[in-house]
């Protein structure tokens, strides 16, 4: 994990990887921990990362994740961001506090990696 605040943007951006077969629900509650203490600071906070969960296929993984969106955060990848021969990945994630999900999200096959980019378009306002 690494972390970085963004004075002028009142934003903390936050990265985390997990590897695939680690302890889900460790990972889990590190991240509670992190969220927690941005969001007692008031600030925007962005995650991103591989997390190595698939959201595009339900399983215990992904629903453990959802325990951690009653945060009020939104994950806005909705697009596969990993494509092979054999299956469409969702694995990365983009998270932001749902009242600024009025963001645009972009997800890019730049060839560099066999994972896509991400890319967030951040309007930095609040939703109505």
């Amino acid at each position: 994990m690494s972390a970085v605040e963004l004075v002028e943007f009142k934003c903390i951006l936050i990265c985390m990887y997990r590897f695939p077969h680690s302890d889900m629900y460790r990972f889990l509650d590190k991240l509670e921990t992190q969220i927690g203490k941005i969001q007692s600071k008031r600030k925007k906070l962005l995650l991103c990362g591989d997390w190595n969960i698939n959201f595009v296929k339900d399983s215990v993984q992904l629903q453990a994740f959802h325990s951690v969106l009653s945060y009020n955060i939104t994950n806005t990848v909705i697009l596969p961001t990993r494509v092979t021969k054999n299956a469409i990945f969702q694995v990365d994630v983009m998270i932001i506090n749902k009242q600024y999900s009025n963001n645009s999200i972009e997800v890019v096959n730049l060839r560099y990696s066999d994972h896509f980019a991400q890319i967030l378009i951040f309007f930095g306002e609040q939703a109505e």
